[in-house]
């Protein structure tokens, strides 16, 4: 069994019922910084702006289709070619911008991207790190043409996990390796949207992982 205590977690949703909108996130990054920036990337920034990565902290970021919106602009500006949408298409990634806009280094980044069932993978490789406190963060932004091709997330949103010791948890990850886990929980583990809002609900998560075991989340009242 792997496990490890949730020292906080948030999610963002731009523009749904009881988030902050958009423009609230984007006057949030300082603004030489966010003219370069994506949209993923000024929601990263904006789950980090408390209590952002420490230089001997360890992130893991997970993505399927990262700055797909970024580069939908750059297209869409074509045959005359925007430089400031093709300076945003190749921008580093969400965390990177973040990091960047926050003027902070970290040690280790281990980006995870384009795999299935990504969010358990993304705590898989959280929970085995040596960091005493690891940050998990995973996120999208939506796009309109890419997405009719099946290259884009239908929203916005993004997760931010941050595991560690010390004070009261909030809640426990944990991956159990047990054949009797199997039995127990969801049947097909759900999609990383529906991951995002259990976290932001504190709504608990149990489901059997393709690589075997079973993934929870826990929260604590």
């Amino acid at each position: 069994m792997l496990e490890r205590p949730i020292k906080s977690a948030d999610a963002c949703f731009p523009d749904a019922a009881g988030m902050p909108a958009t423009d609230d996130i984007k006057s949030a990054v300082p603004r030489r910084h966010g003219r370069r920036m994506s949209g993923l990337g000024r929601l990263v920034y904006w789950l980090f702006r408390d209590d952002p990565p420490e230089p001997e902290d360890a992130i893991v970021y997970a993505t399927t289709f990262t700055e797909a919106r970024a580069l939908e602009a750059y297209l869409a500006s074509l045959p005359h070619a925007s430089p400031l949408a093709f300076q945003t298409s190749i921008h580093p990634g969400a965390v990177q911008q973040a990091m960047i806009a926050l003027g902070r280094p970290v040690r280790t980044l281990l980006p995870l991207a384009g795999e299935e069932d990504l969010f358990t993978r993304m705590c898989l490789t959280g929970l085995t790190q040596k960091a005493a406190r690891v940050f998990l963060v995973m996120g999208e932004e939506r796009a309109d043409l890419l997405l009719r091709h099946g290259l884009a997330s239908a929203t916005t949103w993004a997760l931010c996990l941050r595991l560690g010791t010390g004070g009261k948890p909030a809640g426990m990850l944990r991956w159990e390796r047990s054949a009797a886990a199997h039995t127990s929980g969801e049947t097909t583990p759900p999609d990383a949207p529906t991951i995002a809002r259990a976290v932001h609900n504190r709504a608990l998560l149990n489901y059997p992982t393709p690589m075997g075991g079973t993934l929870r989340l826990t929260w604590n009242t």
